[in-house]
């Protein structure tokens, strides 16, 4: 259940250290796994929240006007 995560969360640390963080006008002192880490973290969230924001339906139940036709 957990596995995509660990997928992006080591693609993220794959990418962190090419992308050209010399150019921004701050200096990030946060090493590359805990900035992967949260981007694993944030992708998890975000599916979530979609997931519980998700119509529930019921099972083996018809939906909508399907059950009032004749």
């Amino acid at each position: 259940m957990n596995m995509p995560y660990v997928i992006i969360f080591i693609i993220a640390l794959t990418v962190i250290p090419t992308l050209p963080l010399d150019a921004l006008p701050f200096e990030i002192p946060v090493p590359d796994f805990i900035i992967a880490l949260v981007v694993a973290v944030i992708i998890r969230l975000v599916v979530y929240v979609k997931g519980k924001n998700a119509k529930k339906y019921r099972k083996d139940m018809e939906y909508g006007s399907a059950r009032w036709s004749a």
